[in-house]
């Protein structure tokens, strides 16, 4: 009877988990839209001919800090785990490069936990898929091409840049 009552008293903490894995999740990625879409006004206000260098170098430090805020997004924890980590959750999920390109790190495996007897659910989410649409469509590199482009002062690829956000707003 006691290892019965153990094993609900468990399940009953993994559903728990799960439900405090959902919110951050929630808070994160609603987050990452309304970053996004600063980015995007950036790229369409700066693929204007109009804009000079001078206002895309301003620019280009501004989508800086959004990299730098989405990487500090993509490294939440909940307690003592990375959420974006999958099964190397001990560890920040993604590096800031020194390019401004950004590295993950952690693992596209998601440990599971069982929330009955016979179910199991995953318990966390790997940031591979939750920033990485394969190797075409990223967060990260999508900021990093309007970064880029911007810093080159170059109208016609910031406008590209501005097609990648679009793409990447269509992961979050």
């Amino acid at each position: 009877m006691t290892s019965e009552k153990n094993i609900n008293t468990q399940y009953k903490r993994n559903l728990n988990r799960l439900n405090i894995f959902a919110g951050t999740y929630e808070t994160v990625f609603n987050s990452v839209k309304d970053i996004l879409n600063t980015a995007k006004q950036l790229a369409v206000t700066q693929g204007s001919d109009q804009m000079d260098a001078a206002s895309r170098k301003i620019a280009a430090s501004q989508i800086e800090g959004i990299i730098e805020n989405l990487v500090t997004l993509g490294n939440t924890k909940v307690g003592n785990t990375y959420a974006f980590g999958g099964k190397k959750s001990d560890r920040a999920s993604f590096v800031l490069n020194e390019d401004y390109s950004v590295t993950f790190q952690g693992s596209d495996d998601v440990p599971e936990v069982y929330v009955d007897g016979n179910t199991k659910e995953k318990l966390g989410m790997s940031g591979k898929n939750a920033f990485y649409d394969g190797d075409d469509v990223s967060v990260f590199g999508a900021l990093k091409e309007l970064k880029d482009a911007l810093e080159n002062n170059d109208g016609n690829a910031i406008r590209n840049a501005s097609g990648s956000i679009d793409k990447a707003l269509d992961l979050t």
